[in-house]
């Protein structure tokens, strides 16, 4: 179990390793100059880093971690199901197996609740910032 705990660990590490040119980190600017100024017409822009307002920039990095911790649960149901395939019929493995992949799938449906309780919360409070800053601007307007 050891092994395993390190493995995702060092997963975890290696991917917000890879994610880190997503946010606005001064120092990876400043050795990824000229980025997005390519002549490839298809490298996606992600949308992190290139907003001003504070709420996208929060939701997006919440949609990333949330993605990131998804990939995980996904990790963790395959690993279930691995040692489901080759437990050779032994029932304590089985069952080991059948503990780890309910709670891969408990983790999965947390973090896709979580994701719709942060889009409903963000959405919200962006409507609701919306609508005052509309009616603070008809009321400076009159």
């Amino acid at each position: 179990m050891k092994k395993l705990t390190k493995n995702l660990i060092s997963l975890g590490v290696m991917a917000m390793i890879i994610c880190l040119p997503l946010f606005n980190v001064p120092v990876v600017k400043a050795q990824l100059s000229g980025f997005n100024t390519h002549n490839l017409g298809y490298i996606p822009d992600v949308g992190l880093g290139n907003s001003t307002n504070a709420e996208a920039t929060v939701l997006n990095v919440v949609r990333v971690v949330l993605g990131f911790l998804g990939f995980i649960a996904l990790i963790v149901i395959i690993i279930a199901g691995f040692k489901w395939m080759t437990s050779g019929g032994n029932e304590e493995k089985i069952g080991a197996a059948k503990k780890m992949l309910g709670a891969g799938i408990i983790g999965l449906i947390l973090i896709l609740m979580s994701y719709v309780i942060t889009s409903l919360i963000f959405g919200a409070a962006g409507s609701a910032l919306n609508t005052r800053s509309g009616a603070g601007g008809s009321e400076s307007g009159s």
